[in-house]
C-alpha cells in the first residue's frame, strides 16, 4: 500500500512578511495619530469656547440685575492694612451665581463682613471678611479658595490647578499659599475697578469690543504665561485681567530662576497679556455674548509694548487688537477672516 502525502498544511508567515506587516501598521498608526491628537485638541477647544460662552452668558445676566458689566475687583471688598498685601474678590466670584454656582457663592459669603464657617474667623491675623480671604482659609475644613474650578480652566492648558505666581504672601513656595489658578482674564478698560461699564457706554458697539479672554498658566522658561487666578485680585497685581500691550501669546520674559515671583519691572506688563495653548491665536467673548479665535498675528500697533492699558494714544485706525480692546476709542474694527 502506498502511503499518500498529506498536503493539508498551514503555511506560516516568513519573517519578511511579518515585517512587511508591522511596518504598514507602524506607518498607518504615524498616519492616524496626528487626526487623533487634532480631534482631541479641537474637542478642548470647543469645551474652551463654551466656557467663554458661559461667561458671556453670565456676564450679561449680571448686567440685566445691576445695569453695569461685573468688575474686575472691587476695593471696597477687600483693600488689606498692613505689610503691602492686598487681596479683593473679583468678577471671577461676582457672577458665580449667574453660572448656578449659587451655592458655592454663598458658602464663601463674597465680600460679607463676616463668615463663621471660614477658618481663620475675622478678627484673627489673615482672618477673613469683606476682603478676599487667603488662599488656605479652610470653609467647614476645606480649602475651597484652592480647589479647582472646571468652568474657569482651558482643557487645552497643562498648568497646575494652583497658581505660583500669585500667592498670599508673595513669592512663597507653600502650596497653601496658591489661590485656583483661572485661565480667563478680563478686559480691564470694560470691568475695570473703578468704571465697570454698561452697555450703553461700550460706544464703539458690543460687537466690536473684547469682554474676557484666555491668559494660559505655564511655568518653563522660555514659554512662560503666567495665567490668573479664579477668585479677584492678589497682591496689587491685575491677575485677572489682561491689556492689549503684547501681542496674543507673547510669552513672560522674567530672567530669574525665581518661578514664584511675578515682579515684572521693565518687562512692559507682558504678565497681563492674553495667551493660550491652542495653536496661533487665543479665544475671546467679546460684549455682545460671541466667541471668536483670534490669530497671534492680528494687527496691532508695534509701540504699545508698555502697560498702556486703553489708552486711546495707542488705538489709531488699523491697530485692530487695541481697537477691540478700548470699547471707547472711535475706531470700528472688523474681524479678520
Amino acid at each position: 500500500m502506498v502511503l499518500k502525502r498529506n498536503r493539508d498544511f498551514k503555511r506560516a508567515f516568513t519573517l519578511v512578511e511579518l515585517l512587511v506587516v508591522i511596518a504598514i501598521i507602524g506607518i498607518l498608526v504615524g498616519l492616524l495619530l496626528p487626526a487623533v491628537q487634532a480631534a482631541r485638541e479641537a474637542a478642548r477647544r470647543m469645551q474652551c469656547s463654551n466656557n467663554l460662552k458661559q461667561f458671556g452668558l453670565a456676564a450679561h445676566n449680571y448686567h440685566d440685575t445691576f445695569k453695569v458689566f461685573p468688575s474686575q475687583n472691587s476695593p471696597s471688598w477687600g483693600w488689606n492694612e498692613g505689610g503691602g498685601e492686598i487681596r479683593q474678590w473679583g468678577w471671577g466670584a461676582f457672577i458665580l451665581p449667574f453660572m448656578e454656582q449659587q451655592n458655592l457663592y454663598n458658602t464663601l459669603m463674597v465680600g460679607q463682613g463676616y463668615n463663621p464657617i471660614a477658618v481663620p474667623a475675622l478678627g484673627t491675623v489673615g482672618g477673613s471678611g469683606s476682603k478676599l480671604p487667603p488662599p488656605s482659609t479652610l470653609y467647614n475644613g476645606i480649602p475651597l479658595l484652592r480647589q479647582k474650578v472646571a468652568a474657569f480652566r482651558c482643557p487645552s492648558d497643562p498648568g497646575p490647578d494652583t497658581n505660583q505666581f500669585l500667592c498670599t504672601p508673595q513669592g512663597s513656595t507653600d502650596p497653601n499659599d496658591q489661590y485656583a489658578t483661572s485661565n480667563y482674564a478680563c478686559d480691564q478698560e470694560v470691568m475695570h475697578w473703578d468704571k465697570a461699564k454698561g452697555i450703553g457706554a461700550i460706544t464703539d458697539g458690543t460687537s466690536n469690543c473684547f469682554l474676557i479672554a484666555e491668559r494660559a498658566l505655564n511655568i518653563p522658561m522660555p514659554r512662560r504665561y503666567t495665567g490668573s487666578i479664579v477668585w479677584g485680585w492678589d497682591q496689587g497685581g491685575d491677575a485677572n485681567a489682561f491689556h492689549p500691550n503684547w501681542t496674543i501669546n507673547a510669552p513672560n520674559p522674567i530672567p530669574w530662576d525665581d518661578p514664584h515671583s511675578t515682579w515684572f519691572s521693565g518687562y512692559g506688563c507682558r504678565t497681563l497679556t492674553v495667551s493660550s495653548f491652542h495653536t496661533g491665536g487665543a479665544q475671546f467673548v467679546f460684549c455682545d455674548g460671541s466667541v471668536h479665535f483670534l490669530s497671534q498675528n492680528i494687527a496691532s500697533n508695534p509701540l504699545g509694548t508698555d502697560c498702556i492699558g486703553g489708552d486711546t494714544a495707542f488705538c489709531g485706525p488699523g491697530f485692530v487688537y487695541q481697537n477691540l480692546y478700548s470699547p471707547i476709542d472711535g475706531n470700528v474694527a472688523s474681524l479678520p477672516e
